[in-house]
């Protein structure tokens, strides 16, 4: 076995090449992923202040698993799916289905062994990179050093061997399944026809993520941006599972359109795609997930932090706020009662906490940490509804006067099952537990947060301080003339809206970074397959260069090839992002276009373009040469 692996490797070294990175990459991945998320889940959370570690690194994993698995899967598969006539041989030879299936998990297992430890020591040295950034944005102390996280190697190595293994005995298993016979002669063609299991695989995922798509028309907040980015990659899985007919079936039609007076490039190239409806998918989804990925993270950014900024508007009745100017403090609230024209005044805060999001009755040793999901608790004292307006749904905000109760957004416990007169387990800083009675359901979740008590019941330090001040008719600019006047900081409801609005757009920030990784994975991937499929067509080329094909006639070919793969990645990617971009734009601003950004989607769907274009005419013209 030792020397037909060293012939294996040595004849495809240039498709193991590019699977080895690509495994690599998707080690190194997860292993920075995993090792912030395991010093998320050890944290002390309020002593160091990283309350928000381990929810941004628990969102962050859960997209960059289901990607990684998605891509690494797909990229064996490419890898193999072209070596189908080898394995043809191989059976024509005598080799049983067995020793097939054995050699291939051979081959596998080499890669991702070579692979692991060069993806697990960049992971390494790579994740502390994001450190000032995470700083930057609070989530972290000043001084953090990021600690070795072995639990982190050790799933990541969970995770890639079994992908791996699997990905590659379901790619050849077709070959290894059929007649000696049968496998070399459908070596040379792939059959557009899928598994009835994979048919109702497909329709299922792709009802599954239509209906996703539309949880925002029906909860605003947290949930339904959340559910964007589940709905693309459902939609996308769909795709996948569906690829080889939805490709046969368009390059069917497209074969018929050129079958008569056409140039001998569209033809060839309508026929190919027909022929190899497989291998086209194999590229085509990648790219289909770049576009669509990127458009809808971009997307639920704009739309949370525009949705941010209008419902903290809407639950401003204040004439205006008032906060400390930078390094310092808030002025006292009975400073600002004695204001001449000052009529009410309220002071909000913000305080680091805890809620138990699962209880199970049974407590289990070393994760209990996992149960409790980090925010932060508005509190306001005293309870003014002329001054800030959550929108109150059911309950009554004066109720928050009473001892150990709070006040919940609907999105926060829409799934729940809780309402009016149940409980909140609370963790407040300095690990004081607490149990509050839900007195009030508002509705503006995104604008003034997910809970809000008395500070009583949350008497922490707050993170920050600002005065709701409402003034008499017509003494509004001379309030704040006294108050600008003594240093503090004033602003309208409408400024103070838009200086949130600003403040969430720099903590976007880390979301972009790290959305830019999962991209740059997914789009080297796209890359490595569209070259891996290519060179492995060099006997096709040599085929038909023999049976009259000029080089300018393949290279054409190929070019027109690339146009029909980029066009339908593009197609398909805006199919899968549609839904969900109509479904955050309508549900949470009423516009259909507000999650649309035209300059971030007009980039992807260029680099969608021109990605297949540049590779497969580059590769496929070194593949036309002949070999010496």
């Amino acid at each position: 076995m030792r020397g037909v692996l060293r012939s294996v490797f040595r004849i495809n070294r240039a498709s193991l090449v590019g699977t080895f990175v690509i495994l690599a990459l998707a080690t190194a991945l997860l292993t920075a992923t995993g090792a912030w998320l395991q010093a998320g889940w050890n944290a002390d959370e309020f002593d160091s202040g990283m309350s928000m570690l381990s929810a941004l690194a628990s969102s962050f994993a859960g997209t960059t698993l289901i990607i990684v698995v998605f891509i690494v899967a797909s990229t064996v598969a490419t890898a193999l799916r072209r070596r189908r006539r080898e394995f043809a041989l191989l059976r024509s030879i005598g080799a049983t289905a067995a020793q097939v299936r054995q050699q291939i998990t051979a081959e596998v297992s080499v890669v991702v062994l070579a692979a692991a430890p060069v993806g697990i020591v960049a992971g390494i040295l790579l994740a502390p990179v994001l450190t000032p950034l995470l700083v930057s944005n609070g989530i972290v102390p000043e001084g953090f050093v990021l600690p070795f996280a072995p639990l982190s190697i050790i799933a990541t190595l969970a995770v890639m061997f079994p992908t791996a293994l699997v990905a590659g005995r379901l790619a050849a298993r077709e070959s290894a399944r059929l007649t000696p016979t049968a496998a070399v002669q459908q070596s040379g063609f792939e059959p557009a026809t899928i598994s009835k299991g994979r048919r109702i695989a497909a329709v299922a995922t792709g009802v599954a993520g239509l209906l996703v798509a539309m949880i925002p028309f029906f909860f605003e907040g947290i949930l339904g941006t959340a559910s964007g980015a589940s709905s693309v990659i459902l939609l996308i899985v769909a795709v996948a599972l569906a690829g080889p007919i939805i490709i046969s079936t368009v390059a069917t039609r497209a074969a018929a359109a050129t079958a008569s007076g056409a140039q001998p490039a569209l033809v060839l190239a309508a026929v190919n795609a027909r022929g190899f409806s497989r291998r086209n998918a194999a590229v085509i989804v990648p790219l289909a997930l770049l576009l669509s990925l990127g458009a809808v993270q971009s997307g639920v950014g704009i739309v949370s932090s525009a949705a941010t900024g209008e419902q903290l508007e809407q639950a401003l009745n204040a004439d205006l706020i008032v906060s400390g100017a930078e390094g310092t403090a808030a002025p006292d609230l009975d400073t600002v009662e004695g204001v001449p024209g000052v009529t009410a005044v309220a002071q909000t805060s913000a305080v680091r906490a805890s809620v138990r999001v699962e209880t199970t009755g049974v407590e289990i040793p070393g994760l209990d940490a996992l149960t409790w999901m980090p925010t932060a608790i508005r509190t306001i004292t005293p309870v003014n509804t002329e001054l800030l307006d959550p929108g109150v749904l059911e309950g009554s905000l004066d109720d928050l006067t009473d001892d150990g109760t709070i006040a919940v957004s609907r999105d926060t416990i829409a799934l729940s099952g809780k309402g009016i007169g149940d409980s909140v387990d609370i963790r407040l800083p300095g690990e004081r537990d607490a149990i509050a009675r839900i007195v009030a359901i508002y509705e503006n979740s995104l604008g003034v947060g997910e809970y809000l008590m008395s500070p009583g019941d949350a008497s922490a330090e707050p993170s920050s301080i600002a005065l709701l001040v409402g003034t008499a008719p017509g003494s509004t600019a001379d309030v704040r003339g006294i108050l600008e006047a003594d240093g503090a900081l004033v602003l309208e409801p409408h400024e103070y809206s838009q200086a949130a609005q600003a403040v969430s757009g720099e903590e976007q920030g880390l979301s972009n970074v790290l959305l830019l990784a999962l991209l740059a994975f997914i789009a080297v991937a796209a890359l490595q397959s569209l070259a891996t499929i290519t060179s492995g067509r060099r006997e096709e080329f040599e085929l038909l260069r023999r049976s009259g094909a000029t080089r300018p006639q393949l290279t054409s070919m190929v070019a027109v090839e690339s146009l029909f793969v980029a066009a339908a990645a593009l197609v398909l990617g805006v199919l899968a992002v549609l839904p969900a971009l109509l479904g955050l734009g309508i549900g949470m601003l009423g516009n259909p276009l507000a999650a649309f950004d035209p300059v971030i989607f007009g980039g992807l769907a260029m680099m969608v373009a021109v990605l297949p274009m540049v590779t497969m005419v580059s590769v496929g013209w070194r593949s036309m040469t002949p070999q010496r």
